[in-house]
């Protein structure tokens, strides 16, 4: 899927610094960890909506 964009440069995303993450400032935590933080937070959201 493209747009077409006439005068402007094509955006191309990146992917952030390493540890720029706000709950891993010191860029210690492995894809695993995030994940497992991340259905965590999903978990408590939902019992407590």
């Amino acid at each position: 899927m493209s747009t077409m964009t006439f005068g402007q440069k094509q955006f191309i995303p990146t992917p952030p610094d390493k540890g720029s993450f706000p709950l891993d400032h010191e860029g210690n935590l492995t894809l695993k960890q995030m994940r497992a933080l991340v259905q965590d937070i999903k978990k408590i959201t939902i019992e407590f909506g």
